[in-house]
């Protein structure tokens, strides 16, 4: 499969346990290392079985960039029409094992919704939107199911998406779930972010924030190619709320290099990714 934006899932759950595995603990002998040592043979496990394949997240979100010259068109249509077009059999967006098993369920659910919100917005397939639902609904107790792996920052994209989706009036139906208990999830985390380590987290995922962020911190974290980190999500949400040309500038970028008519843009994010989980050990 290809498309506008692929990627190994960057925003898995292995980077929380990667973050979590500084010096400090390296050769100690103690319930924490022994846990770190655990998560990080589950991280080796996803290097084999998960092939580099497209983000539909990312593509998402980079659909949902307007046009500077008109507010109703999208800037990145080709990236749209990809969404269109690559929707899987069970209704979601996102990755899959060989067997077509979701391995990373939650990172599925967020793909999904993005993926909604950014049809809905721009008024096109209903169709898929109104599978993609479904597919939301099935599987949304897993938000909220901590034997599930973790995608990097869910607790804060996810509701954050919810309330995108709420805002554009999309109707979610679920007896599994209960929505208040997702957004007391994303409270609790916000109240954990106040050192500058932590502050660098929320422009890392402040696509999930929207109102509740400065998006004028956004300029601390932009690197000089224009993007928030050299994420493709996060860039877009700081374009969308701030109008910063150095993001714009950087999606554009991307168009430019890895796409043509909304096939072949590889932004692979692997390597990134890889580099992180190697420089812990």
């Amino acid at each position: 499969m290809t498309g506008p934006l692929s990627t190994k899932p960057y925003r898995s759950w292995a980077l929380t346990a990667i973050q979590t595995a500084t010096p400090s603990y390296v050769g100690q002998a103690n319930p924490t290392n022994l846990a770190i040592d655990t998560t990080k043979e589950r991280i080796r496990k996803l290097f084999n079985n998960v092939d580099i394949s497209v983000s539909s997240y990312d593509t998402a979100w980079v659909a949902m960039v307007p046009s500077p010259s008109s507010s109703k068109s999208p800037c990145f249509p080709e990236c749209l029409n990809w969404l269109v077009k690559n929707q899987l059999d069970d209704g979601s967006w996102g990755l899959v094992n060989h067997n077509g098993t979701h391995q990373l369920l939650k990172d599925s659910l967020s793909s999904t919704l993005a993926c909604i919100v950014a049809l809905k917005q721009w008024n096109v397939g209903e169709d898929q939107i109104n599978k993609g639902l479904r597919f939301i609904e099935s599987n949304l107790a897993s938000a909220t199911d901590k034997s599930q792996p973790s995608p990097f920052g869910f607790d804060i994209i996810f509701p954050g998406m919810l309330e995108y989706a709420q805002q554009l009036d999309i109707n979610l139906r679920s007896k599994q779930i209960d929505f208040t208990l997702l957004l007391h999830e994303r409270d609790l985390e916000l109240k954990r972010c106040h050192s500058n380590e932590m502050e660098a987290y929320l422009a890392y995922n402040s696509e999930g924030l929207g109102n509740l962020y400065d998006w004028h911190m956004v300029k601390k974290y932009q690197m000089k190619n224009g993007s928030v980190f050299n994420s493709p999500s996060a860039t877009a949400a700081a374009f969308i709320n701030s109008q910063d040309a150095g993001c714009l500038s950087y999606l554009t970028s991307l168009l430019d290099k890895f796409g043509n008519a909304g096939t072949g843009f590889l932004l692979s994010y692997y390597q990134r990714f890889k580099y992180w989980y190697e420089s812990a050990g």
